[in-house]
């Protein structure tokens, strides 16, 4: 599955490169870096996600976590530095069961992936020199003992839903009503509830489940939502129209855009489609 991912990435291919990249850092700088989430849809096409992703940067305590709307689908992380050898938070992405690509941006790849408790190295159209080699089993090592004291995370179990709690109803002024036939983006909400005033809308106390949009297909029809039941905690996975789901949890749904910090009626997740 790794392959195919990498195979899809938006860079040239290119003839072998040295693993060091075009633009070393100097001594005592970190490489520079731009990091981006990639995923599938069921149709086969590609998304790109890069607000705010990093590793590179992460502080010594700090965790690598995907945005909730993302969890369910990024199939890797691509982070295209100015140096390819791994730095010491690179293995906190592994930690999720996602694999690193590291580009050069010229079609040159270092790709870390997790195999059970042991970390590997792919490397793609680059060549390592002796040191550059020393290096990163010496990584790789370190890494394997991090991953064996650390426990396994899945995605599945890190997703963190979206309670009805915490959607504060009493200010929709926050979210743009969308129609049943308005197309929609990932990280769109969709909410199940039961129209017990039969006033053909749903309103603040009948909302029973919360969900958002994690996947869409071309013309903006959405696939798959995730969310966490509010009474349960259990978290979901599944089609908007769902028809257990509808039953459970009311049998109308309703869908809204969470608007932008500058109140524009545009996803609060932005996405580079």
């Amino acid at each position: 599955m790794l392959s195919s991912v990498i195979g899809m990435l938006l860079f040239p291919i290119a003839s072998t490169v040295a693993i060091g990249g075009e633009a070393p850092a100097a001594q005592g700088e970190p490489p520079t870096e731009q990091c981006e989430l990639k995923w599938q849809a069921q149709d086969g096409t590609w998304s790109t996600y890069t607000d705010g992703v990093r590793v590179g940067t992460l502080a010594t305590n700090e965790s690598f976590e995907l945005p909730p709307a993302f969890t369910a689908n990024v199939r890797t992380v691509v982070c295209k530095r100015s140096s390819l050898l791994p730095m010491e938070n690179d293995w906190k992405v592994l930690a999720i069961d996602l694999p690193l690509a590291l580009s050069d941006g010229h079609g040159g790849f270092v790709i870390l992936e997790r195999d059970h408790d042991r970390a590997r190295a792919i490397l793609r159209r680059v060549t390592l020199s002796a040191d550059d080699m020393t290096r990163l089993n010496a990584y790789l090592g370190r890494t394997n003992a991090l991953l064996k004291q650390a426990p396994r995370v899945r995605r599945a179990d890190i997703y963190k839903g979206f309670d009805v709690a915490q959607l504060d109803c009493r200010d929709m002024t926050r979210f743009v009503p969308l129609g049943e036939e308005d197309p929609n983006r990932i990280g769109d909400w969709l909410l199940y509830g039961r129209d017990a005033n039969a006033d053909g809308q749903l309103g603040c106390q009948e909302f029973n489940y919360t969900t958002r949009v994690t996947e869409v297909d071309a013309e903006g029809n959405t696939t798959r939502v995730m969310g966490r039941d509010g009474r349960t905690g259990a978290v979901s996975d599944h089609h908007p129209a769902d028809p257990e789901v509808l039953g459970q949890f009311g049998g109308m749904k309703t869908w809204y855009r969470e608007r932008a910090a500058n109140g524009s009626a545009q996803p609060a997740i932005p996405v580079k489609e």
